[in-house]
């Protein structure tokens, strides 16, 4: 028999985020198992062959020129049925006119035999007509994207609900996200898998010492970390109003500012250069190096304010690493964090109460290692990814035990 081949919808490779280190876990795990795995990305690299997994990345002409040939075949009668919800941007709805061409052709010359699609906006649309098109499996990984765009999706029902009836499978990595459906009225019941981190990589043996050195930062000092993109849904600005206030109470308290580069980075800069040592930046950070700063942090922050927050992977790494969190209360963060023993939750936007809990907790080091230590076990059992990958290639081989020849 031969082996089974797989198409991916996503963004890879990854930039900052859970969703797309995910994908490049997954995509590695079901090539080491056998799969050959297929990725529809976006970009315009052109076609990479890496670790036994074929990504594709087609130019500007190479995309025209496969629409083209589609649109003289008359090969996309089915993307009609989603045209209602791309109605208002014809750019969004050509690039999926593009992505599902694409599609047509890695499926017709690779024999896939399921397909695993993400964000229903993006991605999905893309999975559903390609999976009707050639009656293969579709598994539908919802990433909060109802939560951001729930007017859209209001207004385009009939689209949404096509997307869900080609659907094999629903995914979601937490809860929230999986609820998300039925505030739309669509009775979707998605199964919970979380997305693991590579427990190794980040660990509390990790030499943190190095960061401290490289900033030239004393042992002496707390180190408050923040990990993830500097705009303000990740709550940055809300960090950035409590540091004054925190450093004047206690100037030996750090704080590290890492992550993909954004619109607050100019007021961060300010920030730093006013407060030169006691706010470090750190953009764009290789992602081997980032354990090393969650290593070197005392406790991490998590101020996230959309309700769009399927999870947070920073909590998670943190965690990972054996250092408690500071996060907001909102989207599918409760479920990551266990409140009162693996981290504190705090109302969202609210710079007193950030302030309050950073200086309450990184000034009781009992508590902090505590939670620390349950952090690391909390991690361990709920997010491998060796753990969750096997849950989700389970699925996909249930899901092809009866197409796959």
């Amino acid at each position: 028999m031969r082996a089974k081949s797989i198409l991916i919808i996503a963004n890879y490779p990854p930039p900052y985020g859970g969703v797309p280190r995910h994908i490049e876990y997954l995509v590695s795990h079901l090539s080491k198992k056998g799969w050959h795995v297929h990725v529809l990305s976006g970009g315009r690299s052109g076609i990479k062959h890496k670790n036994g997994i074929i990504i594709y990345k087609y130019n500007r002409i190479r995309k025209a020129i496969i629409l083209l040939k589609s649109l003289l075949r008359f090969k996309l009668l089915g993307a009609l049925k989603l045209s209602s919800i791309f109605k208002e941007s014809p750019r969004t709805w050509l690039s999926h006119l593009v992505r599902i061409s694409i599609g047509e052709e890695i499926i017709s010359k690779n024999n896939i035999d399921i397909i695993s699609a993400y964000n229903l906006y993006s991605g999905c649309p893309a999975g559903a007509v390609l999976s009707q098109k050639f009656n293969i499996p579709l598994v539908v990984n919802n990433l909060g994207e109802i939560y951001e765009m729930k007017g859209l999706f209001e207004k385009n029902l009939e689209a949404l609900k096509y997307i869900c009836s080609a659907a094999s499978k629903f995914l979601s990595l937490t809860e929230h996200c999986a609820k998300s459906y039925k505030i739309l009225g669509v009775p979707i019941e998605a199964e919970v898998i979380q997305y693991g981190i590579d427990i190794q990589s980040l660990s509390p043996l990790n030499e943190g010492a190095k960061i401290r050195n490289k900033l030239k930062i004393g042992n002496d000092s707390k180190i408050i970390l923040f990990v993830g993109r500097m705009i303000t849904e990740m709550g940055l600005d809300t960090l950035l109003k409590a540091i004054p206030s925190v450093v004047s109470t206690d100037n030996k308290i750090k704080f590290i500012i890492v992550g993909q580069s954004g619109k607050l980075l100019p007021e961060t800069i300010i920030l730093s250069e006013k407060y030169i040592n006691n706010v470090y930046i750190a953009p764009n950070v290789p992602l081997d190096e980032l354990p090393l700063y969650y290593a070197a942090s005392t406790i991490v922050v998590v101020p996230t304010k959309s309700d769009r927050a399927c999870g947070s992977l920073a909590s998670i790494e943190a965690m990972a690493t054996g250092k408690p969190v500071i996060a907001s209360k909102v989207g599918g963060i409760p479920e990551i964090i266990a409140d009162g023993e693996t981290g504190i939750l705090i109302p969202p936007d609210n710079v007193d109460a950030l302030k309050e809990t950073m200086l309450k907790l990184i000034r009781n080091d009992l508590l902090t290692r505590q939670m620390g230590e349950h952090g690391r076990l909390r991690a361990e059992k709920l997010f491998n990814k060796d753990k969750t990958n096997e849950e989700i290639e389970h699925i996909l081989d249930q899901l092809t035990e009866h197409t796959h020849k």
